[in-house]
């Protein structure tokens, strides 16, 4: 089992564009490499360490919150929309190995169904 798990869900869930997200097994080793200390970043760090402060967990202070859309997104429609994507990726997928005149590229990954018309040029 890996120890990060860093994705992109606007590639494979659907999400809204440029969005990611970042998850971690056990986060404190995260935390002690990413933790930035300045003057000008006190009023992002407490002394609290049950507090949770993004801005610990990854270094992109420099960077757009790319998770908040994600969030967001599950906020607003729900994990239920995500998981119905993914089920309607595979029906989609089992429609597409019945039909003689597509192919499947490969298994779908989350929301992505990658097929082509069998028998198709560029110029079609």
């Amino acid at each position: 089992m890996p120890t990060t798990w860093f994705l992109h869900p606007h590639k494979w869930l659907s999400a809204p564009f440029d969005c990611a997200a970042l998850l971690y097994r056990d986060p404190r080793p995260a935390r002690a490499a990413h933790t930035q200390n300045a003057s000008c970043l006190d009023a992002l760090h407490t002394d609290d360490d049950t507090q949770w402060n993004p801005s610990d967990y990854a270094h992109h202070l420099s960077r757009r919150a790319r998770g908040l859309r994600l969030w967001f997104s599950l906020a607003v429609h729900g994990t239920r929309a995500y998981s119905e994507a993914i089920e309607k990726a595979r029906t989609t997928a089992a429609l597409i190995r019945t039909a003689p005149y597509l192919e499947l590229v490969r298994e779908p990954e989350l929301s992505a169904v990658p097929f082509r018309r069998s028998g198709w040029t560029a110029e079609d």
